[in-house]
């Protein structure tokens, strides 16, 4: 079961993932899997406990070059509106210690696809994924008074 640890500001919670698209990494357990995961894009992910799913900024469908896949109804603060639809896997980035102080990544992958509506989270914002409760329901999220947290899954 990984565990992923980081710190939290008190009123926020950030972490490391990366969004794999369905269609061109169908089997995280193939050979070549670790040499095309090497060209995937770390993005911030802000968890959100109230949101019912992931959601994803245009600019980040751009970088990753997802196609949406068809709309979807989003009840959000300025009432309902469809939004595009993007279709992925989720990993959790865990940066490891290796024997000679290294920290090398490791992905640790939802094994569910996460159908992800596109959202503006305006010009201010410094994050690309907002992590609902589609993903955070598979495992467990611990926050601490300390300034900790761990989702393990």
């Amino acid at each position: 079961m990984p565990d992923i640890d980081g710190s939290h500001n008190g009123s926020q919670i950030f972490c490391s993932v990366a969004l794999l698209p369905v269609e061109r990494f169908e089997d995280t357990l193939d050979p070549q899997y670790l040499s095309k995961a090497a060209s995937l894009q770390i993005l911030k992910a802000l968890i959100d406990t109230g949101a019912q799913g992931t959601s994803i900024t245009l600019q980040a469908a751009e970088k990753l070059k997802l196609e949406p896949t068809g709309m979807i109804r989003v009840h959000g603060f300025g009432g309902p509106k469809n939004h595009n639809c993007y279709l992925f896997k989720v990993g959790f980035v865990d940066l490891q210690q290796s024997e000679i102080g290294i920290q090398k990544p490791i992905l640790h992958i939802v094994d569910k696809e996460i159908s992800g509506a596109e959202f503006d989270c305006g010009p201010d914002s410094d994050f690309d994924v907002l992590l609902g409760m589609d993903v955070l329901s598979i495992g467990t999220l611990t926050v601490t008074n300390t300034g900790k947290f761990r989702f393990s899954f």
